[in-house]
């Protein structure tokens, strides 16, 4: 037994070692984005909410799986610690508060397998879970080990000093259905794909700390502009955001600006946010044309040259609202808090993404955040 625990351990070890980039298919399943892990041994596969705005990755247990809340029409496989000959229970509770309820359960360990790569990762064998929607047994959190739970390490922390570079890659790929198998989008493991996905420079906006600690990834938010053309002209307005908090988080749907600004950007674009909620407004989507963008500027305001991210009004054209092809959905929500800017993945869909940390080591990150132009191929 001892022998062959060894041989297990070296053939982990080697694993890590030869590892460079994992290529994650991204599964496009009722509007959520999720990837595959192998798990176990024997493997079972389980499909995972890749989520940047926590850390802790979690899979329910073969109890959850069966009686939790599943509204999502997707079979789940349970975690069974006791089927897995490499899994272990740690002892450790895990638990993390969503907005939309709670996730927790015992911390296992076990062998995670993608792709040619094997490692051993702690995860929370989720015995309860509010999350009825998600077509997946859990989440991938891909936010900074300083917010784990149950000191279980995020996948990124335990893969990064073995990857060929501290960063991910992610290209979410065409919207359609993907349910039963994979899709074009990629989520790249320790590589950017930029020159693949990408015309132009990248736009590079500082990641912050909270605390002197990095949690999720967040930065600062300095102004909202909006550009259109009236009678041949163009005008711009742009609303000071105040150096307000922005946080870009891949588990959000939508993207919300801060309480209190969010009518003065949406006037700054032609259209009225208080007719949209109050007076049953619908924006037509023939108006969502190249004739109008809006520009974010983030990082240091005193910046000779700040990060801009631009979005022109054809991109931000989603069909459907009020259930109807014609018109489109507004392009921002209202937050509940002034001073807060969520980026959802209704807006990072538009773009590929790099996710840096800057460094291998923890205490040498300078983590940035990457928007490249897509290419018309991966539009």
């Amino acid at each position: 037994m001892a022998f062959r625990n060894f041989l297990l351990a070296t053939s982990l070890a080697s694993s890590l070692t030869s590892a460079a980039v994992i290529d994650l298919p991204i599964v496009h399943h009722n509007s959520y984005d999720l990837v595959e892990f192998n798990v176990g041994t024997p493997a079972t596969t389980y499909r995972l909410l890749f989520d940047t705005g926590s850390a802790t990755s979690w899979i329910v247990d073969q109890n959850c799986a069966e009686e939790c809340t599943n509204f999502s029409g997707y079979k789940r496989t349970g975690y069974n610690v006791d089927n897995s000959t490499t899994g272990k229970l740690t002892g450790r509770w895990g638990e993390i508060e969503y907005f939309g309820g709670t996730t927790a359960g015992l911390i296992a360990n076990d062998v995670f397998k993608a792709g040619k790569v094997s490692w051993n990762q702690s995860f929370i064998a989720a015995s309860q879970s509010s999350w009825g929607n998600i077509p997946g047994e859990g989440f991938f959190g891909l936010a900074f080990n300083s917010i784990t739970v149950g000191a279980a390490d995020t996948i990124m922390y335990t893969l990064v000093p073995k990857l060929d570079a501290p960063k991910f890659g992610l290209y979410y790929g065409p919207a359609s259905d993907t349910a039963d198998g994979v899709g074009k989008g990629r989520l790249t493991l320790g590589a950017s794909k930029a020159s693949t996905y990408t015309d132009g420079k990248l736009v590079k906006v500082p990641i912050v700390p909270t605390d002197g600690k990095y949690d999720v990834w967040a930065s600062v938010i300095n102004s909202a502009t909006g550009s259109r053309t009236v009678n041949g002209k163009k005008v711009k307005k742009t609303t000071d955001l105040n150096a307000g908090r922005v946080v870009f988080d891949t588990g959000a749907g939508r993207t919300s600006l801060p309480k209190g600004q969010t009518q003065a950007v949406y006037e700054s674009i032609g259209m009225n946010w208080t007719a949209i909620m109050e007076d049953g407004y619908r924006p037509l989507c023939k108006d969502f044309n190249s004739t109008w963008s809006v520009s974010f500027a983030f990082g240091d305001a005193n910046a000779h040259n700040p990060p801009v991210v631009t979005l022109t009004g054809d991109q931000l054209a989603t069909p459907g609202f009020a259930m109807e092809e014609k018109y489109c959905w507004p392009p921002f929500d209202e937050g509940d808090y002034e001073g807060l800017t969520l980026v959802g993945k209704d807006l990072l869909t538009k773009f590929y993404t790099v996710w840096d940390f800057g460094a291998k080591e923890e205490a040498k990150y300078k983590p940035t955040l990457s928007f490249g132009t897509l290419k018309k191929g991966f539009k």
